[in-house]
């Protein structure tokens, strides 16, 4: 398939996990650069040596739950990023949403699930 990608640069967050690290892979045949994020170092480098994309593979350890992290993937990105893949999620906490479920893990949610995106 060619979706006119060839050239490209997508930013990629939660790259570590099996979605994003699906979708790399499918940006990556469509001809895509591919800046990859995550908080987890070892899993970014995993990811990064699974996708075996040399040069058009890059990747930017980040917490995107501060804006120093999202800071931090932009300037990688630089002005060239032309699609963003946000697939940084946490599932958090379990349990009846208003009884059991903590302030605390709502906001850890939001920061992660959502604002995150926002910042990058």
């Amino acid at each position: 398939m060619d979706l006119g990608l060839k050239d490209r640069c997508a930013v990629i967050t939660g790259a570590a996990g099996d979605i994003a690290l699906e979708t790399a892979r499918f940006l990556l045949a469509e001809g895509c650069h591919l800046i990859l994020t995550d908080i987890d170092e070892e899993e970014l480098q995993q990811a990064a040596q699974k996708l075996d994309g040399g040069s058009r593979v890059q990747t930017v350890v980040a917490d995107l739950t501060s804006q120093a992290g999202a800071d931090r993937v932009r300037v990688q990105a630089g002005r060239h990023a032309d699609i963003l893949v946000h697939a940084a999620g946490v599932t958090g906490a379990k349990g009846d949403p208003l009884r059991d479920i903590t302030e605390d893990d709502w906001n850890e949610a939001w920061q992660t699930d959502f604002l995150s995106a926002v910042r990058v």
